[in-house]
């Protein structure tokens, strides 16, 4: 082979595929380059009939088309040696392993795939197969999976295979021109079927015991976990002749691997095994699921078996039931289960005493209403003998009342009722507290009987005088469903229009107390609902009564945080968008004709206003005023105008006056210039200072006149 086609074959990879036996295939150079053989996991431990499995995966170069790639398998057993191996199979799925190989031949050299290498092929008789390329001078890969499977008869060992390749794929190829090698070595041990522990179920009712023993684990379901739920029972009668069963236990036996059945399907104690199981502390047992033992075969030990069928799926069980039974001992019973001198395990019963002590827990609702039947109201209480376990079975305990009219249901702390009671002069009420088994505590149904309040207690006896265990005390408020007084109020007496505004109504009943919303019984409702207005109507945005309730609505929902029913609903409302009064009233009609419940009527009324018309109304009387004022400055003008036009009548007139004077003066001089010629000179000055008189005055009567003149113009613009 020429250098240049030794580097020119580097670019292919080798298909690797498993099986078994020697595989035949055509002869071939079978020159490889850049081959490669890994393995997903080299080690492996199981059980004798558990399968091991791995994933080989094989790459290569194949450097013409005639070439191939043997992968073949040897075994060799150590600890101890010379042990047959475990046949070890390949096998591939339908979706094809390999990413590129393009052929797989078994050792009869028959095409496995090709072009048809969807189907599933599995080889499980061969240790060997050979993968081949039609591309030469192309990378092959090829992924196949292993296992190795045992029997329950293989002989505990360490199994190393040793999986590896040869070029080509003829017959007589050996281990000793391998190319790559992989070791999967495979350690087998024992089937384990030692008992060295019980999964327990115990349960304190006789059916459920027989429904997991035969009819449940009959169908090969078993039980997946134990239950080793506690189990606290009265501690029974100390002087019948008969024991009454307290709890019933079956088993199933378990290996060190916590398995009750093997991988492999063999069954923990297939042929039976013996339990010795031994009672310390309170109770006897027996065998057998009898609810009632005689006092003379009271035991505390006894030998029970364990077969584990049912939960293999094999038949029916004939394992033994426990009975563990109350001899009237107080205290714990503690049985312990053993294989031998092995430990299997223990369950344990608690019996319980007389009632010593009792603590409240909880009412599921401490605010009511008369009548309210939905939902219950219970009272929970946890009752303890004076060993501090809690007491689910024998004497019930009693709940008592301060007023028994308010919280009906309930015995009365009343000397003179329960003395009644006692005396056959009136009958007994439900007042006994059950156990209830899914809460594990008791519980005591009270009812509302009236408006009010009372104390609750829980006490060990139906009188108050024979309890030694009293409980502390709840009070309970009870709500009226009838109205004594009735209010509604807006959070502001005026609102701008469209404005958010808050309708509180609030109602409490005869004695005070909040009115039921419904929410805790009979709602309350309002027999009318009206509104008067001169503005628009106004629409509900929310409410504590829900959303979107119609403002109007004549149900009354009040609020009730945790609970706690206030009386009081409130309602958040967008006012009207036009301005006017607006008046609401809420009227209440009692069902019945009682003296002490008249019909009720609540009003309250707002103003609603339009910011809009106030600016207007404004802007309107600021002009009215500045017109007032401008009316005012007329008013004077012409007056002062008409003062002046008095004036210059005043003075037109002195002027005629002085002119008819000046004429009269004239005449007087001439009539002296006739008479006296000696006068003339003083005549003639005289007639000149009054003609200097008249022209001053004849100034003084123009300016006056142009300054009537004005004003005039002035007042009749």
């Amino acid at each position: 082979m020429s250098t240049k086609t030794y580097f020119k074959r580097i670019s292919l990879a080798v298909v690797v595929a498993l099986g078994f036996g020697m595989m035949s295939s055509p002869t071939s150079s079978a020159a490889t380059v850049g081959e490669t053989l890994t393995i997903s996991s080299a080690t492996a431990s199981i059980s004798a009939g558990d399968t091991a499995t791995t994933s080989i995966t094989s790459t290569a170069t194949l450097t013409a088309s005639t070439d191939s790639l043997t992968v073949r398998t040897s075994c060799i057993s150590s600890s101890p040696s010379g042990v047959s191996c475990p046949a070890i199979q390949f096998y591939w799925t339908a979706t094809p392993d390999s990413t590129t190989a393009t052929s797989i031949r078994l050792g009869t050299g028959n095409l496995i795939g090709g072009t048809d290498r969807v189907l599933p092929q599995v080889n499980y008789t061969r240790d060997s197969f050979v993968i081949a390329t039609s591309n030469a001078g192309s990378a092959v890969s090829f992924t196949s999976s292993a296992k190795v499977v045992t029997t329950t008869s293989t002989t505990p060992a360490t199994y190393t295979y040793t999986v590896y390749t040869m070029d080509g794929a003829g017959a007589t190829a050996s281990a000793t021109n391998q190319n790559k090698t992989v070791t999967f070595a495979v350690t087998v041990s024992a089937v384990n079927t030692s008992f060295t522990s019980v999964r327990t179920y115990i349960t304190e009712s006789a059916a459920q015991s027989d429904y997991w023993l035969n009819t449940y684990t009959a169908l090969g379901l078993g039980i997946a976990s134990a239950k080793d739920s506690a189990v606290v029972v009265d501690r029974g009668s100390t002087t019948s002749a008969n024991l009454t069963a307290a709890a019933f236990v079956n088993l199933w036996a378990l290996n060190s691997a916590g398995e009750t059945v093997t991988s492999t399907g063999l069954n923990v104690c297939k042929d039976t095994c013996a339990v010795t199981a031994i009672l310390t502390g309170a109770g006897s047992i027996g065998l057998g699921s009898a609810t009632t033992l005689a006092r003379t075969s009271a035991v505390k030990a006894v030998t029970m078996n364990v077969n584990n069928k049912s939960a293999a799926g094999v038949g029916l069980a004939s394992d033994d039931t426990l009975t563990v039974y109350a001899d009237g001992t107080v205290g714990t019973g503690t049985v312990t289960f053993y294989n031998g001198a092995i430990n299997l395990g223990s369950v344990s019963v608690t019996f319980t005493g007389p009632v010593a002590s009792i603590s409240f827990v909880s009412l599921t609702d401490t605010t009511i209403a008369v009548g309210q039947t939905s939902p219950a109201t219970y009272v929970y209480a946890y009752a303890k003998d004076s060993g501090g376990n809690q007491v689910t079975t024998g004497a019930p305990v009693f709940l008592f009342s301060s007023d028994t009219k308010v919280a009906t249901g309930a015995m009365s702390t009343s000397s003179a009722q329960y003395t009644q009671l006692a005396a056959g002069l009136r009958s007994p009420v439900s007042n006994s507290c059950t156990y209830n088994s899914d809460l594990a505590l008791h519980r005591c149904t009270v009812t509302g009987g009236d408006t009010g309040t009372a104390t609750l207690t829980v006490r060990d006896s139906w009188t108050v005088a024979a309890s030694t265990a009293t409980s502390s005390e709840l009070t309970l408020t009870v709500l009226g469903n009838n109205a004594a007084s009735m209010t509604v109020a807006f959070d502001k007496a005026t609102y701008n229009v469209g404005d958010r505004a808050t309708i509180t109504l609030t109602a409490k009943d005869l004695k005070g107390n909040a009115v039921s919303n419904g929410i805790s019984g009979t709602a309350f409702t309002f027999s009318k609902v009206e509104e008067s207005r001169s503005s628009g109507a106004i629409s509900s945005v929310n409410s504590t009564a829900g959303t979107n309730i119609s403002a109007t609505s004549n149900q009354f929902k009040g609020y009730a945080p945790a609970g706690a029913e206030s009386g009081v609903e409130t309602r958040v409302v967008t006012m009207p968008t036009s301005a006017g009064d607006y008046t609401l009233t809420f009227t209440w009609t009692p069902a019945s004709v009682d003296p002490n419940q008249l019909p009720i009527t609540a009003t309250a009324t707002v103003k609603i206003v339009d910011p809009l018309e106030a600016v207007i109304k404004t802007q309107v009387d600021a002009a009215k005023a500045e017109a007032a004022a401008a009316t005012a400055a007329a008013d004077a003008a012409t007056d002062a105008a008409l003062q002046a036009i008095d004036a210059a009548n005043a003075a037109t007139d002195a002027a005629n006056l002085a002119a008819e004077a000046a004429d009269a003066a004239t005449v007087a001089a001439e009539e002296a210039k006739d008479a006296a010629d000696a006068a003339t000179a003083a005549v003639e000055a005289l007639a000149t200072q009054v003609a200097t008189l008249m022209a001053a005055l004849q100034a003084q009567i123009r300016s006056l006149a142009n300054t009537v003149a004005k004003i005039a113009k002035k007042v009749k613009a």
